[in-house]
């Protein structure tokens, strides 16, 4: 897809005013992070599964992701022939927290579609497991779509993610095309290499950007116990672990260099006002995708970090089921 007819598609734009104007987005910042603190803690796992699991028929356990890593999820049969949707969440997010939830939920209500919400490593139920920033996640998700295709109520298997999980949603159709039937990434990265030299370093002034990066070095001080300080030494230290080389890791993790490749109708929504990663990742995927008419690319001017939902929420769920509905028709 060319880059400026990524702009001009007919899904349309959301209308619902800038996010920082909005009345719910200093809630959702501060629910996000009261549920980050509380779900990265053993504790608070067993206590939120418990004081505030998932409405019926969803169902907690762990599904089986790459070499037989034990990923937790949340999952919702339904007992019929439906279509299976999979969520990935993005960094500091989980199946469990309130944002994550409230879309899967609504998803499921909203179609009458198997659901399954994951924790990708790192995070939650999978948070013994090491964070390969994408690499080994879209390994995971794609065994998991692949588990999905050998149930006989599941039709079709579609993958939506959000930031990380959005790259990793994109990473995992290449691994199983043949299993997945259409992929929603918002706002994901394009390269993972980009990301780190924006982690790295401290943004001048008070902004989002400076919160994130403050974020992360928390995030990443308390998951080695202080032996990771940046992004960067966290990534060297995975890709140690998996006994790969980091920049291995940082190709197999970025999306733009195989996109190109894609055979799964892939939708890819990115807003110009997200303050995570910056819009000309989804550019970058426009120009890597040229030529694919299996991937669209779509610019909105509003709609911050996977944040759709809070500036228009008909529109978020016009796009997101409309096109559920069309790759599983």
């Amino acid at each position: 897809m060319d880059e400026d007819e990524a702009e001009d598609e007919g899904i349309g734009q959301p209308t619902g005013g800038r996010l920082d104007e909005h009345p719910r987005h200093l809630w959702r910042v501060l629910r996000a992070a009261v549920d980050y603190l509380a779900l990265n803690t053993e504790t608070g796992r067993e206590m939120m599964v418990k004081a505030k699991p998932y409405p019926d028929p969803f169902v907690f356990s762990h599904l089986e992701g790459h070499a037989g890593a034990e990923l937790g999820c949340w999952t919702g049969i339904l007992d019929q022939q439906a279509p299976m949707v999979v969520f990935a969440p993005g960094t500091f997010a989980t199946k469990d927290a309130g944002n994550t939830r409230t879309k899967v939920v609504g998803l499921f209500e909203a179609m009458d579609v198997h659901t399954c919400a994951i924790d990708l490593r790192g995070f939650g139920h999978s948070s013994e497991l090491h964070s390969t920033a994408g690499y080994l996640e879209a390994m995971d998700v794609a065994e998991i779509a692949r588990g999905f295709q050998a149930n006989d109520r599941i039709t079709d298997v579609v993958l939506v993610g959000e930031s990380l999980g959005a790259s990793t949603v994109l990473g995992a159709s290449r691994h199983e095309p043949d299993a997945i039937d259409g992929v929603i990434a918002l706002n994901p990265f394009a390269d993972l290499g980009w990301m780190i030299r924006r982690l790295a370093h401290e943004p001048p002034g008070w902004a989002p950007a400076r919160f994130i990066h403050h974020a992360f070095a928390t995030f990443l001080r308390h998951v080695t116990g202080d032996e990771a300080t940046t992004f960067e030494d966290y990534l060297l230290a995975s890709a140690a672990t998996i006994g790969i080389s980091p920049l291995e890791l940082v190709h197999e993790a970025s999306p733009r260099n195989h996109v190109v490749g894609t055979r799964v109708p892939t939708l890819v929504l990115h807003a110009v006002d997200d303050p995570v990663i910056p819009a000309f990742h989804a550019h970058v995927l426009a120009r890597a995708a040229r030529g694919n008419p299996n991937v669209e690319v779509h610019m909105t001017e509003m709609g911050g970090h996977a944040s759709f939902d809070l500036v228009d929420q008909d529109w978020y769920w016009e796009t997101v089921v409309g096109f559920i509905e069309e790759v599983s028709a």
